[in-house]
């Protein structure tokens, strides 16, 4: 799947056995799915960073102890599967 969307590629015939279908082949080249990894990676690290260094502790400064019993209660980076009751 990740050879049909590989950028540098070449569109050919392929024998696929009964019959000839058509396809991206790969030249040796990084696929699409390498680059889109290394992009989530990148993104997900800025996010976090961005989260953790400076929307939290603003966030605690601004509401104190509402926004650190927040916190005890509602995950972070999972959604809740049961209501919070305060």
């Amino acid at each position: 799947m990740l050879a049909v969307l590989s950028a540098p590629s070449l569109l050919a015939d392929v024998d696929t056995g009964d019959r000839v279908s058509r396809a991206f082949v790969d030249e040796g080249h990084r696929t699409l799915g390498e680059p889109l990894v290394i992009y989530a990676v990148v993104t997900l690290a800025t996010v976090v960073a961005f989260v953790k260094g400076y929307e939290e502790p603003t966030l605690t400064e601004t509401y104190g102890g509402q926004y650190l019993n927040y916190r005890r209660n509602v995950p972070g980076w999972w959604p809740r599967l049961t209501p919070w009751r305060e």
